[in-house]
């Protein structure tokens, strides 16, 4: 499927209760993730101190130098030069035949967002509200939508995990 110029990794689940289940269960990846050691990590990326730190859930990796943070996560501060890759999973719908942003809303609903004037029409059609100049958004239930998926972007200078080898 593209999305613009960008080509996506489409996600299919098999039935509706089952895309409800990914997204709950994380199956569905969304945010900045690194990857550290060969093993990838939920991160976020300090631009001041140029230090990226590392999250997970797995207490084993306290044996690995990982210290409780909150709600049974570890975390681990690293600077750039110790990881192999940083990237973005962004979450994206398909809508009434249009490609829109998503977020998962804690209620479990799903936000689809649009930038730009290009579906405005479109979007406008389908019941999108345009909350400002150019930024279109709609609020629907996970089984209103066609598909949901997710495709990586990297970030700063490097590559993704699959353009390593």
């Amino acid at each position: 499927m593209i999305y613009g110029e960008k080509e996506w990794e489409v996600y299919i689940p098999r039935t509706k209760e089952q895309e409800v289940t990914d997204m709950q269960e994380n199956r569905i990846k969304s945010g900045v993730h690194a990857l550290y050691q060969g093993k990838e990590y939920s991160a976020s990326y300090d631009p001041i101190h140029k230090e990226v730190e590392l999250l997970t859930c797995d207490q084993n990796e306290a044996a690995n130098g990982f210290l409780p943070a909150w709600k049974g996560r570890l975390e681990k501060t690293v600077g750039l030069d110790q990881i192999e890759s940083l990237y973005h999973y962004v979450v994206y719908a398909v809508y009434g035949g249009v490609g829109v942003l998503a977020h998962i809303a804690d209620n479990g609903k799903v936000i689809l967002r649009d930038t730009g004037m290009g579906n405005s029409d479109d979007l406008l059609m389908l019941g999108f509200v345009q909350v400002d100049r150019d930024e279109f958004r709609k609020e629907v239930a996970m089984e209103e939508l066609d598909q949901i998926g997710s495709t990586k972007l990297p970030m700063l200078h490097f590559k993704l995990p699959e353009d390593l080898a």
